[in-house]
């Protein structure tokens, strides 16, 4: 399941391209929202309806019917960036145009909205949500945060920060992985960078030299 921005100008254009293992073929969806990144949980595809601070939802695909099912209103100009589920709950990151970040919890069952949490002032911009053993990690900058799985209000204390006199330096790639965080420096975007291993302390364990804006980390079990 693969979304697609087509205009990118446009939010009812999006759609989802449905590739087939077997055969590779493939199949299109219109989706009539801005759709960017997807979750896939007991048989339902969760979509992230926000790119770039346009969008202010979630929508529900149903893989049977191959259809939208519901749409999740997060309100106006709370535009998510970033999602992860567990123990049937979806938890989704926003920030609105100046930069305040919504943290929103739904209920995967009724597919309603059981928590609203405003995060500190100072943390500028939220995005890169992920869970990781019951502990919520994100990132603001050049810094990661956490907190408790269940916690109702967020610590404005950085777990790590990390240091560099790129042009562009940001938190551009982030995971949490077999018990460390790995982020990367955006760099200038023109020149090899450096991405970094921390244990769940924020302790420095090691540094990469990597290629230019490097952007992800995956595991490979």
């Amino acid at each position: 399941y693969v979304t697609n921005a087509a205009n990118f100008a446009l939010e009812n254009d999006s759609f989802m391209t449905i590739i087939d293992l077997e055969d590779y073929s493939t199949e299109k969806v219109m989706l009539g929202n801005l759709s960017e990144k997807v979750l896939s949980e007991n048989g339902k595809i969760y979509i992230i309806n926000g790119s770039f601070g346009s969008g202010n939802s979630i929508s529900i695909f149903n893989t049977t019917s191959n259809t939208i099912e519901k749409v999740i209103d997060l309100g106006t100009g709370n535009s998510p960036n970033s999602f992860d589920e567990d123990n049937d709950k979806l938890y989704v990151l926003a920030s609105n145009a100046v930069g305040l970040g919504q943290f929103f919890i739904i209920d995967m069952t009724s597919a309603k909205i059981d928590q609203t949490i405003t995060l500190p002032e100072t943390i500028a911009s939220p995005k890169n949500l992920m869970i990781d053993d019951d502990v919520i990690y994100y990132t603001s900058g050049k810094s990661v945060y956490n907190m408790a799985e269940g916690a109702t209000t967020f610590s404005a204390e950085a777990l790590i920060t990390f240091d560099s006199d790129a042009s562009f330096a940001n938190i551009y790639g982030f995971s949490v992985i077999d018990k460390a965080i790995y982020i990367s420096d955006s760099g200038d975007y023109a020149s090899d960078s450096k991405a970094f291993k921390y244990s769940l302390n924020g302790n420095l364990e090691d540094s990469y030299s990597v290629g230019v804006a490097p952007n992800g980390f995956y595991s490979n079990d």
